[in-house]
């Protein structure tokens, strides 16, 4: 992508919560170019008048792309665009970017959190806390268990190198089938069933796009051996929760950590509040204190890239949809 230089006018979303110095780290590496920090309603204003549009989707209306005038790059400072990707945006020249990778360690590290606390009834131990019980009996390992990541992008290639350390055999997979460090076998998708079979933990790290929405449902949670725990940090809706439901009461699934639900907030009435053997957390895993300065990196090194005219990083493919 080459382009004349100085870079044009670039809009900062205020939505995206920036700090002074992180808006301070973009003027510095936008080398010269105008930037306005802007609320909802001026940025759609002013997007079709400038060059570079940054901020999060909540900051972004899908109003814009239907006349985008000058505009030829928007980035996310988070990983998920799939609410903005409409037919508009995918059909023009504008580039797409997102900060892949930016909640990559504080996601695998909350899937740990879930599978910890599993083995180590940690649930069950703060309830006999809160009761002043001693109540000591064998606890299980993570070791020589197996992990299947469904979805070995950047969250899940984090959660394996996790899962190696704690001695966890890998399996898993990723749309190409290409392999993966510490993961001992990846098939791609169509092949799931071969790898679901023998795990005792499934973790879903998957991008949502209409390929991946209802992904894992009663043919594939049919296919999990029985006493396997699963594990959502991605989107809600490639999980069929009432199938999980079912699978959860049965008890052909031990267990289930959630942070991501069908719809969200998830609503009082939901069956999945009251099962003894679910963890829910409200979709916070990649809320570190330390995420968003990663993701303004991201986005000063590809500013960077944009003025020598280099290729960009953490380019959305709109037609997959990630």
């Amino acid at each position: 992508m080459m382009h004349s230089l100085p870079v044009g006018r670039i809009l900062l979303s205020q939505e995206a919560g920036l700090t002074d110095e992180q808006v301070g780290r973009i003027r510095e590496a936008a080398v010269g170019a105008s930037i306005e920090l802007c609320d909802l309603q001026r940025v759609c204003q002013r997007a079709p008048q400038s060059e570079i549009l940054a901020g999060n989707e909540s900051g972004i209306t899908t109003d814009i792309f239907r006349e985008p005038g000058l505009l030829r790059w928007v980035h996310l400072f988070q990983a998920g665009v799939d609410r903005i990707l409409c037919p508009e945006l995918i059909e023009s020249g504008i580039t797409l970017t997102c900060a892949k990778g930016a909640h990559a360690v504080p996601i695998a590290e909350h899937t740990f959190a879930f599978m910890l606390a599993h083995v180590k009834e940690l649930v069950r131990h703060r309830q006999a806390q809160r009761e002043r019980i001693w109540d000591r009996h064998a606890l299980g390992e993570l070791y020589g268990k197996t992990l299947c990541v469904v979805g070995l992008g950047n969250i899940g290639s984090e959660v394996a190198r996790r899962a190696a350390c704690f001695g966890m055999h890998v399996v898993g997979t990723r749309r190409s089938g290409a392999p993966v460090p510490y993961v001992e076998r990846v098939v791609p998708p169509d092949r799931l069933a071969e790898v679901l079979s023998d795990a005792d933990y499934v973790v879903l790290t998957l991008p949502f796009s209409p390929e991946t929405k209802g992904m894992i449902g009663v043919r594939e949670i049919a296919w999990m051996k029985s006493g396997a725990f699963v594990i959502n940090v991605c989107r809600g809706q490639v999980l069929d929760h009432r199938a999980l439901i079912n699978a959860l009461k049965s008890g052909h699934v031990a267990g289930a950590g959630l942070d991501a639900t069908d719809p969200e907030p998830l609503p009082a009435e939901s069956e999945l509040w009251h099962l003894p053997n679910v963890i829910i957390t409200p979709h916070d895993s990649a809320m570190s204190c330390v995420v968003r300065d990663r993701a303004v990196d991201m986005f000063c090194e590809n500013l960077k890239r944009y003025h020598n005219g280099e290729p960009l990083l953490q380019v959305v493919d709109k037609g997959a949809g990630y």
